[in-house]
């Protein structure tokens, strides 16, 4: 079962620990469900969790307008400690998606070599693996930059958000959120119009739905 995992089908932002700026669940642009977090100028939520040696945290992203080039970035995914002076992010950094390390003000980058399209869906995921000091970063389930560099094991704070250096001007939308200590990958997309949808598209975010169907034993068929 994921640490944590939160597609907004709630309507609010009662699965996370806090906010910051005004984000807003709405209902008109999302990946599954129902809602997604529109997300714009330095806004957020986060969410306190355990801290794991090894940590994933995956989410979907839509930009309906890019930050622009000349040093202007946006932090999108993050694992941090509660005072941001050591992590992990996912950023797009002058319209290009990179993987990001700070450790107490030591910076190392590793561009994706992605360039953003406004208007698609992207699924972002990176691993923060403290026992080998490795970071690495998935595009739409497919290994595209690594960093192998000193990381401490201090994140204790999930962070889904849109936080710009540079003054960019955003508009973003966030969906599906997960953390976990085993890669998380692509979400697994549920027939529309289906009235299981919502309570299925959780299951799978949670990795319940697999445990759920291995509990049952296999059916034989018969001829007649």
């Amino acid at each position: 079962m994921a640490i944590f995992s939160d597609g907004f089908e709630s309507g609010d932002f009662t699965a996370w620990t806090s906010t910051f700026g005004a984000p807003t669940v709405q209902s008109t642009t999302k990946h599954h469900g129902t809602y997604a977090v529109y997300l714009n100028g330095n806004e957020g939520c986060s969410k306190t969790i355990l801290t794991t040696a090894i940590g994933y945290i995956r989410a979907y992203y839509y930009c309906d307008t890019l930050p622009g080039t000349g040093g202007k970035t946006v932090n999108l995914l993050m694992l941090t400690n509660a005072a941001y002076s050591y992590y992990v992010t996912c950023r797009i950094n002058n319209n290009v998606f990179d993987l990001y390390l700070n450790e107490n003000g030591v910076t190392t980058t590793a561009s994706s070599g992605i360039t953003a399209s406004a208007d698609t869906w992207y699924c972002l995921e990176f691993l923060r693996d403290v026992t080998n000091d490795h970071a690495e970063l998935w595009i739409n389930a497919v290994s595209k930059t690594t960093i192998d560099a000193t990381i401490t094991n201090n994140a204790t704070l999930a962070v889904c958000q849109a936080y710009g250096s540079g003054s960019p001007t955003i508009d973003i939308y966030a969906d599906c959120v997960v953390v976990d200590s085993a890669y998380i990958g692509v979400e697994t997309a549920v027939k529309k119009g289906s009235s299981l949808a919502a309570t299925m598209t959780e299951m799978l975010n949670s990795k319940m739905l697999f445990s759920a169907c291995n509990r049952f034993p296999k059916l034989t068929t018969r001829r007649f």
